[in-house]
């Protein structure tokens, strides 16, 4: 695996540029609400507390410093108040970065080891524990079983799945308005 520089390939000045002033400004305010901090060689991801709980993901290239977030400005696609405070809290590290990355490798040859270890039969026994824990994980293994058959029937039905709420519920749209599954269904769903 290749390792992270000691220095990181970002700065607080790449921050602001890539969230603007405003963004900026209030992810200042998040930094001591960010937790499980963890840091690998490509990404850096979090939890930050606000309003919300919202998880974080930064993606750190040789070229910029992206990120998404859970909050609806992060969805939206925007560099947002706590992507800010996520980048904000690697750059604090300081010092300590080399040991918080080394700690994140010795993590990861652990999980590989114990896998490693494991017989095909108690990796499917892992792996389906997971998905019966896990709704949107099983969906996604779902769709590529699907892909894999090219029934394409069994394909729609498992993306309707992964997209649709569930019966009853509403998606919510921008414009404010409820959207119902039903709607969509009966081809009403361009309101």
């Amino acid at each position: 695996m290749v390792g992270m520089p000691v220095s990181l390939p970002f700065t607080a000045a790449d921050i602001r540029l890539a969230a603007g002033d405003r963004s900026y400004g209030r992810g200042l305010e998040y930094v001591n609400a960010v937790d499980h901090l963890e840091i690998s060689d490509t990404e850096v991801t979090a939890n930050v507390y606000g309003s919300s709980e919202y998880t974080v993901c930064l993606v750190i290239d040789d070229q910029r410093l992206s990120g998404g977030c859970t909050c609806p400005y992060g969805r939206d696609g925007f560099f947002c108040k706590h992507c800010v405070a996520v980048g904000l809290s690697v750059l604090e590290l300081g010092d300590e970065l080399p040991r918080h990355l080394e700690a994140a490798r010795a993590q990861h040859q652990a999980v590989d080891a114990w896998l490693q270890s494991l017989s095909k039969e108690e990796l499917l026994a892992e792996l389906r524990g997971l998905l019966d824990e896990n709704r949107e994980l099983r969906q996604r293994f779902e769709l590529r079983a699907a892909a894999m058959n090219t029934d394409a029937l069994a394909i729609r039905r498992a993306v309707m799945d992964f997209i649709m709420p569930p019966r009853g519920e509403y998606l919510a749209l921008r414009r404010g308005l409820p959207l119902r599954q039903r709607d969509i269904q009966r081809g009403r769903g361009d309101r």
